[in-house]
């Protein structure tokens, strides 16, 4: 096995341009195309052939690449994923990133930055242009953040359910018959209290922080917990 050569493997649904690529990589004395896929079934026999970069297209026509990405990696280590791809989605190019790619190319760029992204990510480089960088470090300052803020770190843990409750309770008319929706945030999740408005006295629940709506609950209120 010639080991002195960059072994590629090429992943995408079009036939024309795989070929076309095939042409312009084994041009270059240092490259060597050892197999092509146009979907996961094929890009998964031939990461056995042992390649040492695969050039991923995100788009695979019938089904997406980032549905088995960390997979694929997986099965094709050592080899390095770069994402080749005509997809202009700048939040679908982080998460391929963040499933194991290491680098993102738009099949719009010159073919010299391509070959020179090969041969990056081979050396063990990471290959991002700057709208990536830029949203990568947004993403790294936002978590900084939240660690920073208590209520937006309380946030950033809730579940999907708890979400759903916050943003219903947000959106409820402040009257339905005699009562409104409030929600807490204690030690273990979110709560959601029905709050009789007719009830003169309120206080916050021991050990729960106002979220969404005014801390106003009573004596009656009877809390439901949401998983």
């Amino acid at each position: 096995m010639d080991r002195s050569r960059i072994r590629i493997l090429i992943v995408d649904d079009h036939e024309i341009f795989r070929a076309g690529l095939r042409l312009l990589l084994e041009n270059e004395p240092d490259l060597n195309v050892i197999g092509e896929a146009h979907n996961k079934t094929e890009a998964f026999q031939a990461v056995r052939n042992l390649p040492d970069v695969i050039l991923l297209d995100l788009d695979l026509g019938a089904e997406m690449a980032t549905d088995f990405l960390p997979d694929l990696v997986k099965a094709g280590e050592p080899a390095r994923v770069l994402v080749l791809t005509g997809v202009p989605d700048p939040e679908l190019h982080f998460q391929a990133v963040r499933l194991g790619a290491v680098g993102v190319v738009h099949k719009l760029e010159a073919p010299q930055l391509l070959l020179k992204a090969i041969r990056k990510v081979h050396e063990g480089e990471v290959w991002m242009n700057r709208a990536l960088v830029a949203r990568a470090i947004s993403r790294v300052q936002t978590q900084g953040r939240a660690k920073t803020d208590p209520d937006a770190a309380k946030i950033s843990n809730l579940t999907a359910r708890e979400l759903e409750i916050i943003t219903t309770c947000r959106r409820r008319p402040k009257k339905q018959g005699h009562r409104r929706a409030a929600v807490y945030l204690g030690e273990d999740g979110a709560t959601l209290y029905d709050v009789d408005l007719h009830q003169a006295r309120s206080r916050r629940p021991a050990g729960t922080d106002d979220l969404c709506l005014p801390a106003r609950s009573c004596n009656a209120a009877v809390p439901r917990r949401y998983p």
